[in-house]
């Protein structure tokens, strides 16, 4: 499976994700990236950052979704 570009600079396997959650925190949006390999410690993101992480993941999700839908599509025909 691919890398989901998290921010500019952070990379990281799909396969290896196991949940990404935004929540508030101090008044600043954070956004917790739980691993499937529990001997990993979870990302946590804050701020700007955080928001960066949130669109990018949103993004790949909706790609990974359309890409299913089509594929769904094409098996139809």
């Amino acid at each position: 499976m691919a890398h989901v570009k998290l921010t500019e600079t952070f990379y990281f396997s799909a396969d290896a994700i196991e949940s990404v959650q935004l929540f508030r925190q101090d008044g600043q949006p954070c956004v917790q990236v739980g691993l499937k390999n529990q001997n990993l410690c979870d990302f946590i993101f804050r701020g700007d950052e955080a928001t960066e992480v949130w669109n990018n993941w949103t993004a790949y999700m909706e790609q990974v979704e359309r890409e299913r839908w089509c594929s769904a599509e094409d098996n139809r025909k």
